[in-house]
Parts: structure tokens; C-alpha cells; sequence
């Protein structure tokens, strides 16, 4: 993918960031029913696509320059989840597993940082990690912007936002065993909870 094609992507983040500021602004039941039906209906949609040549040629042509190769079925009927369904089905499981706060904070630090890791990292990046193909560079553009995220959100201590920020950017060097926009942004949650946990600072 082009450095431009990337730049577009990543917009699309930017353009999700409405998803933890309805996690926020909203109650809890109708954020969670509306991010259900999203992801819902992300889903039918790639089981469409993988169905339905006619249904592939629409998002082809609408979504082509957006996705990834990997995003296209190799083989014909099979289903293949893109990006902005996994990242709406992460957001669900996240309202529906951590208090609202948690949620809205590891899919900021998750968007913000993955898009800084993919622009910077395609541009700049020249060391790669030996067990990924993720760079160095990106991933410290990723833990910058992370850091950034967890000092200025509110609703949970510093030091805990800054844990939350730089797990994510390790997990995000690590290949699978999950899509990324599933395991980084429950591994920040994850790493938040537990620490409050640890320190008995909520009651959950």
C-alpha cells in the first residue's frame, strides 16, 4: 500500500474516534445496542461480500484503494473480515466487558497510536522488529501518541494510562494469534483494569 493510500486509511481512525466519544456521552445500554448493530451489520457485510461477486465488485470499487491484501478473499466464498469490522466488533466487546471510561480510553490510545505507527513506520521506518514486520520507528510513534492519549484523558491516573499506552505498542509488535484491532486495544483495557484492580482505585 502507498504512503497515500496509508495517509487515507488512517483517516478513517480519525473518523472512529466518534466511537469512544459515544462511549462516553451515551448511556451505556444505547451505546452498546448501537455499536452491536454496527458491528452486526460489518459483519453481514463481509459474509455478503464472500457470497455475492456483484456485492466484492461494489466494495471493490467503493473500498478497493482502503483495504489491504489481506483483506480480499484468496479463494472465492471464503470470509474475510476487514478492518473497520474487527475495530467495530473490538469496540462492542469492550462496552460490553469494561466500564465505559476503559473502553473509551483504549480505543483512543489504539486509534491515535496505530495510525501514527502505520504513517510514521511507512514513511520513516528503516529498523524492523525481528519478529514482525513492524518497525522501531513506528512503534515509537505509537507509544508517543499513546503517552499523549493517557495524559490528557480523564477518568484514570497517569501512571496507569502511561502502563495501558506503552502495553499496547508491545502487543501491537507481536503477530496475531488475533487481528490487531481486536488484541491492542483489549490488551490497553486489560492493562488498566487490572491495575486498578491492584491498587483498589475504582469499585467495580
Amino acid at each position: 500500500m502507498t504512503f497515500s493510500r496509508e495517509l487515507m486509511r488512517k483517516g478513517l481512525h480519525l473518523a472512529a474516534l466518534v466511537i469512544p466519544l459515544g462511549m462516553l456521552h451515551l448511556d451505556g445500554g444505547p451505546a452498546l445496542v448501537l455499536l452491536g448493530v454496527a458491528a452486526s451489520a460489518a459483519l453481514l457485510g463481509d459474509w455478503s461480500r464472500a457470497r455475492s461477486a456483484w456485492i466484492q465488485g461494489v466494495v471493490m470499487y467503493l473500498f478497493g484503494n482502503l483495504m489491504r491484501p489481506g483483506e480480499f478473499a484468496s479463494v472465492p466464498g471464503r470470509l474475510v473480515v476487514n478492518g473497520a469490522t474487527w475495530t467495530l466488533v473490538s469496540a462492542f466487546f469492550l462496552l460490553l466487558l469494561f466500564p465505559a471510561r476503559i473502553a473509551a480510553l483504549s480505543m483512543v490510545i489504539f486509534l491515535l497510536g496505530d495510525a501514527a505507527s502505520g504513517l510514521v513506520g511507512r514513511r520513516y521506518g528503516r529498523i524492523s522488529w525481528r519478529i514482525s514486520d513492524r518497525t522501531v520507528e513506528g512503534t515509537c510513534a505509537f507509544w508517543a501518541f499513546a503517552v499523549a492519549v493517557a495524559l490528557i484523558m480523564p477518568g484514570t491516573a497517569i501512571w496507569i494510562g502511561i502502563a495501558s499506552a506503552l502495553t499496547a505498542g508491545a502487543v501491537e509488535i507481536l503477530p496475531g494469534p488475533l487481528n490487531d484491532n481486536l488484541q491492542v486495544p483489549a490488551a490497553a483495557a486489560l492493562t488498566v483494569f487490572l491495575l486498578e484492580l491492584a491498587v483498589a482505585a475504582p469499585s467495580y
